[in-house]
């Protein structure tokens, strides 16, 4: 009793009062029952064996239910007053354990009759306070508040556990979509890699293709001005010839006799043979350009290029693609060129 505050030892003491009362209570009214069955049974003189065992069982059966009825209503007693104790301690949100075992300590037993005789043979018993009931639970004042907060904390509590098990769970949904995500961006690089292979191997048969038709090209071009430059040798014979004629014709017409004279007419005829070649050698020049633009359009619409073009402008926006769906799912990734 000594760790307990003086409010605590007061509350024993009645406890220990009343106990004291009912255990006085209890010890009169066996004498009464004595009393009364010897009033009731021994009113002869003499008994045989018979009939004091019987007296002696009667009066044994009634204090045994006597006795019985006591305790039972001792131990219900004792709940009851374990009950107040325990709503007082459940309107603070508390827990009250209770040791069993130590109820038949005997030591622990032989200190609290040493308690009860040292407060009622000593005359040291603390004054009673005006009520024998517990304090009442109230909801207004200083006690009422407190057990808001208790509430709202514990609310508070139940509601923070709630969020932790709702994020561990999205933790969990983000872990699973991670790997999915990083399966997914897995498959997407073989992809890329499978599309530039491709993408490699299609630039390398469109480079040879185009240098296949570039040597055609050129090699139709050389024959082709071989073949005006056969053509214009004929012309320009034939014009040459044309020429000779003329200047013989000149020659023949001119009358002069001095050499000066024939200077002039021959610069004359070098200047118009000279006009007529560079007439020649322009109109050859612009019809091999022609040649080389005509090619290079039949060239460029041919459909082994349409087909080329077209397969590289499709693979180059699926790897479009692919790297914006990359991005998506990791937006640090690095692409190797």
């Amino acid at each position: 009793m000594n760790t307990l505050n003086e409010h605590h030892v007061n509350q024993f003491v009645d406890i220990l009062r009343f106990s004291r009362l009912r255990r006085s209570q209890l010890l009169n009214d066996i004498n009464l029952i004595y009393e009364e069955e010897s009033e009731k049974e021994l009113y002869d003189t003499t008994y045989n064996k018979n009939e004091v065992e019987q007296i002696i069982n009667n009066i044994r059966d009634v204090v045994k239910n006597f006795v019985e009825n006591e305790v039972l209503n001792i131990n219900h007693m004792n709940v009851l007053l374990l009950q107040q104790f325990c709503k007082q301690a459940e309107f603070w949100h508390l827990n009250l354990l209770a040791n069993i075992s130590e109820l038949e300590n005997r030591q622990l037993l032989n200190n609290i009759k040493q308690f009860e005789e040292e407060q009622f043979h000593k005359n040291k018993l603390m004054k009673q306070q005006t009520t024998n009931k517990l304090e009442p639970l109230i909801n207004e004042g200083p006690v009422g508040i407190l057990k808001k907060e208790i509430e709202e904390l514990q609310k508070e509590n139940k509601q923070i556990k709630q969020d932790k098990e709702n994020l561990n769970n999205k933790i969990k949904e983000l872990s699973n979509i991670n790997n999915i995500s990083d399966d997914k961006i897995k498959e997407l690089k073989n992809k890329i890699d499978s599309l530039q292979h491709e993408i490699k191997k299609l630039n390398t048969l469109k480079y040879d293709k185009e240098k296949n038709k570039k040597d055609d090209l050129i090699k139709a071009v050389d024959d082709a001005i071989e073949d005006k430059k056969s053509k214009k040798q004929v012309k320009k014979d034939i014009n040459d010839n044309l020429i000779n004629e003329k200047i013989n014709n000149i020659i023949e017409k001119s009358k002069l006799a001095d050499i000066k004279g024939s200077k002039l007419n021959v610069d004359e005829l070098l200047k118009f043979q000279n006009i007529q070649t560079q007439k020649q050698i322009k109109s050859l020049t612009e019809e091999v350009e022609s040649l080389k633009k005509d090619l290079d359009s039949k060239l460029s619409q041919s459909s082994p290029v349409q087909n080329l073009k077209r397969m590289l402008i499709e693979r180059n926006n699926q790897y479009k693609i692919l790297k914006a769906e990359i991005l998506k799912y990791n937006p640090n990734y690095q692409f190797q060129n």
